[in-house]
């Protein structure tokens, strides 16, 4: 009886060491993977960063760009905005608008 009882602890003993065993394989599993999320995370801050400094540096160029549209579009009303014409007819007004493109080509 007294074999059977130290036979029952051994064997508690060794359940309780496997499971211990398998808890420390875990624990270092989930360490290593904790590691690699947050170089991951670091990664995608600095991902993230770089994103929005771009996107600030392209809303910078759309405003420069959508004020130079601006400044062109003025140039060229005043300068090809009015059509002169001689007289109202069909061919006057095609002759008017050819010389007009003319210049605004060269």
């Amino acid at each position: 009886m007294k074999i059977l009882v130290y036979m029952v602890i051994s064997l508690c003993i060794i359940f309780v060491l496997v499971i211990f065993a398998y808890l420390i394989y875990k624990n270092n599993d989930l360490s290593s993977q904790i590691s690699r999320l947050n170089a991951d995370l670091i990664n995608r801050d600095t991902l993230i960063d770089v994103q929005n400094a771009k996107i600030a540096q392209d809303k910078i160029d759309l405003e420069a760009f959508i004020k130079e549209r601006e400044e062109s579009q003025k140039h060229v009303q005043e300068k090809y905005g009015k059509i002169i014409l001689d007289d109202t007819s069909c061919k006057a007004e095609l002759e008017s608008i050819k010389k007009l493109m003319g210049e605004f080509f060269e």
